[in-house]
């Protein structure tokens, strides 16, 4: 039973991808891309007009004017002379108090956004510290079994060179074999997980989660 590297699955022919970076360039990252985070900051900036319509629409109406006049004809001398006046006209909209309504109504709703956005970025944080957690211990499981791989495909060359030498018999170098074996399953499946765990730090980003294994 002899496992060659050259025939092992690609998870095992390279290693996985390296994720660069650090939690705060991630962070920033995702707080620019997570869909949920932009759905929530374009809520924002709807809520944000609706308070400044109702703002308007609760305000009183100024109506400033200004007007020139003059008489003419015969009479007193009074009557030449002409007249500038400014006037102001203050209205009150007929809907104030439903304005006023709809201010407090859209300042809740923005408190409460806010408030989401806040936890939202907290939640965040907190899911790209663990997966950039889970990542590092993928990988560093991935080294180990690598090296337990080369490891025991040294010890099954040895054994091949002292079986030819007749220093050794084929059922010790099958055990030898069977190692390399289960070795080599334990690297393939530590290269697997890296990978996706490194998939999963990007999906945390802002970017597409990996499909699901049906195992």
């Amino acid at each position: 039973i002899r496992v060659a590297v050259d025939r092992a699955p690609e998870a095992l022919q390279g290693p996985p991808a390296l994720v660069k970076g650090s939690v705060d360039s991630w962070l920033k990252n995702a707080l620019r891309r997570r869909p949920d985070l932009q759905a929530l900051n374009a809520r924002r900036r709807q809520v944000a007009v609706d308070l400044e319509l109702a703002d308007n629409r609760a305000l009183p109406n100024l109506d400033l004017g200004a007007f020139v006049a003059r008489d003419v004809g015969d009479g007193s001398q009074s009557l030449g002379q002409t007249d500038v006046g400014v006037g102001v006209q203050v209205s009150i909209p007929l809907f104030r108090r439903q304005g006023r309504g709809l201010r407090r109504a859209a300042r809740a709703k923005l408190a409460s956004i806010e408030a989401k956005s806040r936890g939202l970025r907290d939640r965040i944080a907190a899911e790209l510290r663990q997966a950039a957690q889970v990542a590092k211990l993928s990988r560093t499981r991935y080294d180990l079994a690598r090296k337990r791989l080369e490891a025991t495909e040294r010890l099954a060359n040895a054994e091949r060179r002292r079986l030819a030498e007749g220093a050794s018999d084929v059922l010790v170098l099958n055990l030898r074999e069977l190692d390399v074996a289960s070795a080599a399953f334990d690297a393939i499946d530590a290269a697997l997980e890296a990978n996706r765990a490194a998939a999963e730090l990007i999906y945390a980003q802002g970017g597409t989660r990996p499909a699901r294994s049906s195992n």
